[in-house]
């Protein structure tokens, strides 16, 4: 397992420039030639070039051995998203100050116009490993790059039209319901994405299976319809007799990604919020459903956990947002919250970032490059209703017997 680093945000756009941007999760790699008769530490560069020129490139961790997973995200900014490529090189970190570049390893070099009619779609995709066309080394490149890629134009309109864009990426095939699935292909540079929409009586696509799709792309094929069918919010036990209470309000989450690779469907977030006590199992509450919202606003009512004073100190509070899908939530992110700070502060809001307990714990990025955040309100009140406990009676003074007479 390979932790990843922090995701990179990269440059805020300029005034005047292009806001759009680029998702590229560095996924794994397989078959990375040897450096020197050795296994290399292969480390990733990310950058975006327009026109022979880029930015400082992001860096990946470096990973030992010819194949090996970093499942890191990085989001870069790109200007000009018709004329810019993505330049992912691979180099070998064990050997960096080797001369006339002997440590590169290969690259992958990808025109964004190609991503273009795909805007707003997460892709993924596996590329070969190829020599530079820049770098020029005596060794050969070998291997393959799988990367997951999303482009983000926030005004597709203002870009100006790309010829070959539209025929790019190859159209899938219609799926036919008992076909033999077909051999692997050579992988091209080219990333696997659904065609663009097809003109007024061009043939159309048959539509997928529901069984061998993912519950986003049922999601979108049904829109129109009914409301789906939301779990209402539930609130946790009542606090017994004599205990401390924890109060948590779910207020808003904000920066939300979209999810489901292929679809890049916008979520339908909840919360679930779970009282984490070393002195028994957890006990959990969950938020109402909010459709189709990254940065939604919650009006549920406050979540009250009991809890006895003396596990208050190891106590945590777990806060889950998830992507509701017909039954299949999909996991967003997630934040811990120490009982014992809220005790210390009585109560306390603040907004705390997601993290991607599948990742390492890594923040969670959201569509526009901004970390995923959840705003929560919380209190802690201390039991006071215990009777005082009670003295127990005193016995009055016995007298003393009364002198007999003589």
């Amino acid at each position: 397992d390979f932790i990843p680093l922090r995701p990179q945000p990269g440059k805020m756009a300029a005034e005047g420039e292009s806001p759009s941007n680029i998702m590229v999760r560095v996924l794994k790699a397989d078959g990375v030639r040897m450096h020197n008769d050795k296994k290399p530490f292969v480390l990733g560069q990310l950058r975006i070039n327009v026109g022979g020129h880029g930015d400082p490139p992001h860096r990946t961790s470096a990973i030992e051995g010819t194949s090996g997973e970093w499942n890191q995200q990085f989001v870069l900014p790109v200007t000009a998203p018709a004329s810019s490529q993505l330049e992912c090189t691979l180099w070998d970190d064990s050997d960096s100050g080797a001369a006339d570049n002997a440590n590169f390893l290969g690259e992958v070099i990808l025109n964004l116009a190609k991503l273009v009619p795909y805007n707003g779609q997460y892709i993924e995709q596996v590329f070969d490993i190829k020599q530079g066309k820049t770098i020029v080394t005596a060794a050969k490149a070998s291997g393959k790059l799988k990367l997951g890629l999303q482009l983000n134009i926030p005004d597709p309109s203002a870009t100006p039209p790309v010829a070959a864009a539209a025929t790019a990426a190859p159209a899938p095939p219609p799926v036919a319901a008992a076909a033999a699935p077909a051999p692997p292909s050579a992988p091209t540079s080219q990333p696997k994405a659904p065609s663009p929409p097809v003109s007024a009586g061009a043939p159309a696509v048959a539509p997928p299976q529901e069984d061998s799709v993912k519950p986003s792309s049922l999601r979108q094929s049904r829109g129109g319809g009914a409301e789906p069918d939301f779990k209402p919010a539930s609130s946790p036990p009542a606090p017994a007799p004599g205990q401390s209470t924890v109060g948590v309000t779910v207020v808003t989450c904000a920066n939300l990604p979209k999810t489901e690779a292929a679809f890049g469907a916008v979520p339908d977030p909840f919360v679930v919020v779970e009282l984490m006590n070393a002195g028994g199992p957890p006990v959990m509450a969950r938020s109402s459903t909010i459709k189709k919202d990254q940065s939604p606003k919650f009006d549920d009512n406050e979540m009250v956990f009991g809890l006895d004073d003396a596990a208050a100190e190891g106590a945590d509070i777990v806060v889950t947002v998830l992507d509701w899908n017909r039954g299949k939530e999909e996991l967003i992110g997630r934040a811990n919250v120490k009982v014992s700070e809220i005790a210390r502060n009585g109560t306390l809001r603040n907004m705390f970032e997601l993290r991607d307990p599948r990742r390492g714990n890594a923040p969670v990025m959201g569509t526009n490059g901004m970390p995923a955040k959840v705003t929560l309100a919380m209190s802690f009140t201390v039991n006071r209703s215990a009777p005082a406990p009670v003295a127990a009676p005193v016995a009055a003074p016995v007298a003393p017997p009364a002198p007999s007479p003589a």
